[in-house]
C-alpha cells in the first residue's frame, strides 16, 4: 500500500485535520502557488573552499581556557629560595645615644677630677703659702730688700724650697761648706748635658762640697725622670713659681751659683760651663 500523497503548503487551519476520516487525502488550504514580488529567496549553492592556506590568527587577549591551561603547564624546575631571603626582616634596633653619652661624661668628669686633684696635691708641695721661696735668714725676722741685682761677694739670698718627695730644704741649713746651686730645665739640652761632670763633682767632694739642682717651674715627674736619665743623684729642689729664680736674677738656663762656707756668692756663670771651668772654680772655694 503506497503512502498517500503529501501537499506542501502553510499548515491547515485549526479544526479541519481532524474532521477528515481515516485514509482520506489531507485537506490543504488553497495558496497561492505565484510568488510575491516583495519576498524573494535565493539559494545559492555551497562551494567548497580549496585554499590550503590556514586562516589566519586571530589576535586579541587569551581566553579563560587558554589561561587555565597556561597555569597548568609545568614551567622549568625553580631552585628553592634560601631561608633567609624569605624570612622577614627584624626590626632596626633602636640605637641607644643617651646612655652612652652618660658614660662618656662619666669618664670625662672622672679625668677632669683627677687631673684637679693631682694639681691640687702638686701645687701643695711649692703653695707660696707655705714659706717657700726668699725666707730671712736664721735668727732675721724681716724680710730681705727685693734684689737689684747679684754680684760675687754679695751674701746669698736665703731660701726654702720642696723636694720631689715634699721635703722642705733651706739653703742655710746647708751652710758650713760650699754650694752650688745649678737652676736648669728639663727643656734646656745644655743644662742636662752638664749633669754627669756635676755628678763626679759631687761624688769627689764628698763631704767638703754640697750640689744641689733647682729646677725651674716644672713637675716633680719630669723632675725625677730627667735626673734618672742623665745620672744626677744629687739633691734635687723644685722652684715650681719662679720664688727664688727671679730673685737670683736668673733669665736664661742653665745658671751656676757657687757659694763658699761662709755664704756669701763666690761665683755666677751663667749658660754653659765646662767641666775644667768648674772644676778651676771649685778648686779656688775648697782651698780657701
Amino acid at each position: 500500500m503506497s503512502d498517500p500523497p503529501v501537499r506542501y503548503g502553510p499548515p491547515a487551519p485549526p479544526g479541519v485535520a481532524d474532521n477528515q476520516p481515516e485514509g482520506a487525502d489531507p485537506v490543504v488550504p488553497d495558496v497561492d502557488p505565484s510568488p510575491r514580488s516583495d519576498a524573494v529567496i535565493t539559494y545559492r549553492p555551497a562551494q567548497a573552499r580549496l585554499d590550503p592556506q590556514p586562516s589566519p590568527t586571530t589576535v586579541g587577549p587569551p581566553s579563560e581556557a587558554r589561561i587555565n591551561v597556561a597555569r597548568s603547564s609545568p614551567g622549568p624546575p625553580r631552585e628553592p629560595t634560601p631561608a633567609s631571603a624569605t624570612a622577614p626582616a627584624p626590626p632596626p634596633t633602636a640605637r641607644t645615644e643617651f646612655p652612652l653619652d652618660l658614660n662618656r661624661l662619666r669618664v670625662l668628669g672622672l679625668v677632669v677630677a683627677l687631673a684637679l686633684a693631682a694639681i691640687w696635691l702638686d701645687r701643695g708641695r711649692h703653695d707660696p703659702v707655705a714659706g717657700l721661696g726668699i725666707v730671712p735668714q736664721p735668727g732675721v725676722s724681716e724680710p730681705p730688700p727685693p734684689l737689684t741685682s747679684l754680684a760675687a761677694g754679695d751674701p746669698a739670698p736665703n731660701f726654702r724650697l720642696r723636694t720631689s718627695d715634699g721635703d722642705i730644704v733651706e739653703l742655710a741649713d746647708l751652710r758650713g761648706q760650699p754650694v752650688l746651686i745649678h737652676f736648669w730645665t728639663t727643656w734646656c739640652l745644655v743644662c742636662t748635658g752638664e749633669f754627669p761632670s756635676l755628678q763626679e763633682a759631687a761624688t769627689a767632694y764628698a763631704g767638703n762640697l754640697r750640689i744641689v739642682g733647682v729646677n725651674v717651674g716644672e713637675s716633680a715627674g719630669r723632675v725625677d725622670a730627667a735626673a734618672d736619665a742623665n745620672g744626677a743623684g744629687y739633691l734635687m729642689l723644685l722652684d715650681r713659681d719662679l720664688e727664688v729664680s727671679r730673685p737670683y736674677g736668673v733669665e736664661d738656663y742653665p745658671a751656676t751659683i757657687l757659694i763658699d762656707a761662709t755664704g756669701a756668692i763666690a761665683s755666677i756663670d751663667l749658660g754653659a760651663l765646662s767641666a775644667a771651668d768648674l772644676e778651676s772654680r771649685l778648686d779656688a772655694v775648697l782651698d780657701n
